[in-house]
């Protein structure tokens, strides 16, 4: 992905969710002062982007910027609902949203 694209928009359908595999990735919101979307957070690799809205079928509640050349690997949201339903680590990781052990 190119430097300023932005790959996922809110409001939209959680098509899918994406992990960041290097590069980083702006998260952008609207401010209450303005409808104006601002940076608010920055995801690095590993980090999961758009993985709420994919997991609660709502839409997305920020938009998504690469930060000059960025790598994802993207999992469409069917496969994210297969790997849920069939249990497993891949279930425990996405409802945790935290990082395996050692």
């Amino acid at each position: 992905r190119g430097d300023g694209l932005v790959f996922a928009e809110r409001g939209s359908a959680p098509d899918a969710l994406y992990v960041v595999l290097s590069g980083k990735v702006d998260v952008l919101r609207p401010t209450p002062a303005s409808d104006a979307p601002v940076k608010v957070s920055e995801l690095q690799p590993g980090m999961l982007v758009g993985h709420v809205s994919a997991l609660r079928d709502r839409p997305r509640q920020a938009s998504y910027r690469a930060q000059g050349t960025v790598d994802l690997l993207k999992f469409p949201r069917e496969a994210v609902k297969w790997c849920l339903e069939a249990g497993g680590v891949p279930a425990q990781v996405l409802a945790t949203n935290e990082p395996l052990s050692a």
